[in-house]
């Protein structure tokens, strides 16, 4: 997940739109792919994930928590300064080293537009199948 993320961090800085073309596309994850939007049964399903680790139910996780939650689907954690840079680009008006539930459905979202059997798969190892 780890090298995943840091492809959708880079993905995310240079994404372009989509064509029409994609757009009228059945995606199995997206609802819509400009901008990416996951589908309302998976972000459901990832707000209930977000809500179960977030552990001081204060609505945000720290870089602790994301990095035990990487732990949990890559198998090793990601190095602290990687969390911090996750939470600088998908955190969003939060405090830094802070993420929001937002933040996480823009992550999937991302990666879901562009690697969308990677997301498949995280959600597998997360117990959320399609």
């Amino acid at each position: 997940l780890h090298a995943k993320v840091e492809s959708a961090l880079a993905e995310a800085r240079t994404a372009t739109a989509s064509s029409s073309q994609q757009q009228h596309q059945q995606h199995p994850l997206l609802s819509s792919l400009t901008p990416p939007t996951l589908r309302p049964r998976i972000a459901k399903l990832l707000i209930k994930v977000f809500a179960a680790r977030d552990l001081d139910r204060d609505g945000l996780w720290s870089v602790h928590d994301l990095r035990g939650f990487i732990a949990h689907l890559n198998g090793t954690p990601p190095p602290l300064p990687f969390c911090y840079q996750f939470c600088d680009m998908f955190g969003g008006r939060a405090p830094r080293g802070k993420l929001p539930v937002d933040g996480l459905l823009d992550f999937f979202a991302q990666q879901s537009a562009n690697e969308p059997d990677e997301t498949i798969k995280d959600l597998g190892r997360l117990g959320i199948h399609l």
